[in-house]
């Protein structure tokens, strides 16, 4: 493995394990284990991104490792940001934080606590992915907002 696609392996590796931290979070820290649907939605879901960067680490010992990861990354951002970090959901966790009194509001707050270094995680993988010849203004960019990641292509502009 050449030293850049070895980096990418270790920042989805540190993605993965953040993503192993939270699913614990949903799935066996919660107040009262299986009183939450959204708990064990949430922790669905977070076994459904880790799948794909797996399957992204294991493409990464290919030849053409990288180009094969790439997609795989992106299904893993989409979902991570459709379902874990949903406004849906986030309405859903207010609610169970203030009609599950302590409890349920400090569980609600630790699987809060989990998106910006998911975010970033997910970031750094983007960022080591990128072809290092590619020029700016040929590369489509990936940049944080909020609680989800926003796409922009720089080479085709949207028309106004």
């Amino acid at each position: 493995m050449n030293p850049d696609t070895a980096q990418v392996a270790a920042a989805l590796r540190q993605w993965c394990e953040l993503l192993e931290n939270l699913r614990i979070a949903l799935a066996e820290d919660r107040p009262a284990p299986g009183l939450s649907a959204l708990g064990d939605g949430l922790a669905d879901a977070t076994d459904e991104v880790l799948g794909w960067l797996r399957e992204a680490e294991q493409a990464l010992q290919q030849p053409d490792g990288r180009r094969t990861a790439a997609p795989l990354v992106g299904r893993a951002i989409q979902r991570q940001g459709d379902t874990l970090f949903s406004a849906a959901n986030q309405t859903q966790l207010d609610r169970t934080a203030r009609l599950g009194g302590a409890p349920w509001n400090a569980w609600v707050r630790a699987v809060r606590s989990s998106a910006e270094p998911l975010w970033r995680s997910a970031a750094a993988v983007v960022g080591q992915l990128a072809e290092p010849a590619a020029h700016a203004s040929d590369v489509s960019h990936t940049t944080y907002h909020s609680t989800h990641f926003v796409q922009s292509d720089t080479s085709h502009p949207p028309v106004h």
